[in-house]
């Protein structure tokens, strides 16, 4: 059980054996049995109270605390309740999005350090007095003036992560606030065309203070898979086309936004994208297992072909178009709050993807000997977790939910990373440059956590270097993009 549920539980616990103590106390008015009674339930509480002032790690306290959750896979997190699918479940050949929503129960099993933990630290003595009630978090905030700063509210949104939050995470505040200025970044969607795109989006970008974004002042724009008019039928894909614009918008404000509605022609949309002029190209899709064909279609000299790992933990097999050596393959991470310089923490989603290609070969720049002459997935990493999550807003998802929602999944990678490097102004043809700057301040290296089992170590292990799971990292700042 995550601390928070721990603490709630225990406090009503508290309560109930206080009111046992004055009834019983009442009852045995007079005999000599009173003051040992209260003298032992007493002892009781002062226990509690100093096994909760402890860290569950025994290192420090919770409220600074960078482990995961309780519940560490989408599948147990699903059967919970605390989490549900954006689109339908993988099935082999069909192609499928990558994206998790946290629903209202998953709300109070975020991690210790997280948005909605009521705690207060004094880090000079150590100590930690858990709070007894869960309390509303405060609205989240936009970006602050002084692009170098750290927010001190950050992490404190209702709905998960803002714009201002995962800048500073990635060392990309100033970079958002001067980038990228008409370049166009490209999300490829499948088989849906979002009927109120541009409403929510305004309603995200508002909320955040980010500069309008619409059809009429050609920020935004929607085209058929194969460039024109022409798209598909009017539905919605449960939050992952919101998830993408709203990502863009978050790590480059500045950015065009190109929507591209294919027919379930995603290669196709890629194509067209480029065409349109995209300088970077998002694609939240998986169809699985990987066939190796499309390498062609992948292919674009000069601009970023991002990509996300897939949400099913290490396997044998990746997905398709994980393993072309042409694209920037993003694996997830839990982002946490923490009392550093850097004012964030993260560890490796337990369910982010990773392996080895079986038909692209190794590309030059790919050093690492886990897959031996094969390309190895992933290549960078970003904010996955759907129980820390980031928000989106989406008022047509179509299965339930409306409004604010906290999502995560690689999907949400994807997006802000071919982001990055538009607002970067980088020019690139693949994740070569990752791996030049690999070891460096550039990249936030992920050292702990694990997406499954597996010989070698560093392809379902975090570590010091690259590993398979994170690839070199986090990115912070855009040099090394």
């Amino acid at each position: 059980m995550p601390y928070e549920e721990k603490t709630f539980t225990a406090s009503i616990k508290i309560v109930n054996l206080i009111s046992f103590l004055y009834y019983s106390l009442t009852w045995m008015e007079g005999t000599v049995l009173k003051p040992k009674v209260a003298s032992i339930v007493l002892l009781l509480l002062c226990v509690f109270f100093s096994a909760c002032g402890n860290s569950e790690s025994g290192n420090a306290p919770p409220c600074l605390a960078t482990q995961e959750h309780a519940i560490e896979s989408p599948a147990s997190e699903l059967a919970a309740g605390l989490i549900e699918r954006v689109c339908p479940q993988r099935r082999l050949g069909v192609v499928h999005c990558l994206a998790y929503r946290r629903t209202k129960k998953g709300r109070f099993a975020v991690p210790a350090s997280a948005h909605h933990a009521a705690l207060s630290c004094d880090a000079a003595a150590g100590s930690q007095t858990p709070a007894l009630t869960l309390v509303p978090a405060p609205s989240p905030v936009a970006v602050p003036p002084a692009c170098s700063a750290v927010p001190a509210n950050r992490g404190q949104g209702a709905n998960g992560y803002g714009p201002a939050d995962l800048q500073s995470a990635y060392g990309f505040t100033c970079v958002s606030a001067s980038g990228g200025s008409g370049k166009i970044v490209a999300v490829i969607e499948s088989n849906f065309n979002e009927p109120t795109l541009e409403q929510d989006l305004g309603v995200y970008r508002t909320r955040y203070g980010l500069p309008s974004c619409t059809f009429g002042n050609g920020c935004l724009q929607t085209v058929g898979q194969d460039g024109g008019s022409v798209l598909p039928p009017v539905s919605s894909d449960g939050g992952e086309t919101m998830l993408d614009v709203d990502m863009v918008s978050a790590m480059c404000p500045k950015c065009r936004i190109l929507v591209v509605e294919t027919n379930g022609n995603l290669y196709e949309g890629i194509d067209s994208a480029a065409k349109a002029g995209a300088v970077a190209i998002s694609n939240s899709w998986e169809i699985f297992p990987e066939d190796g064909q499309e390498a062609a279609d992948m292919n674009h000299p000069g601009i970023a072909v991002t990509v996300a790992a897939g949400d099913e933990g290490y396997a044998s097999d990746i997905g398709e178009p994980d393993g072309y050596s042409s694209v920037v393959v993003v694996g997830g991470t839990t982002l946490q709050t923490a009392n550093n310089a850097r004012g964030w923490s993260e560890t490796l989603w337990s369910q982010t993807a990773s392996g080895c290609s079986k038909f692209i070969a190794k590309p030059a720049w790919q050093t690492d000997t886990a897959c031996a002459s094969m390309r190895t997935a992933n290549d960078i990493a970003f904010e996955a977790n759907p129980l820390t999550g980031v928000a989106i807003y989406d008022s047509t998802s179509g299965d339930g939910q409306t409004g604010w929602q906290t999502l995560g999944g690689t999907s949400a990678g994807a997006p802000a990373i071919a982001a990055m490097y538009a607002a970067a102004g980088a020019t690139a043809s693949d994740a070569s440059s990752l791996y030049a700057a690999a070891g460096s301040s550039a990249l936030t290296e992920i050292t702990q956590g694990a997406n499954g089992s597996c010989t070698p170590a560093i392809l379902c292990n975090a570590g010091i270097g690259y590993n398979a799971p994170s690839g070199n990292g986090t990115p912070y700042g855009a040099s090394a993009l």
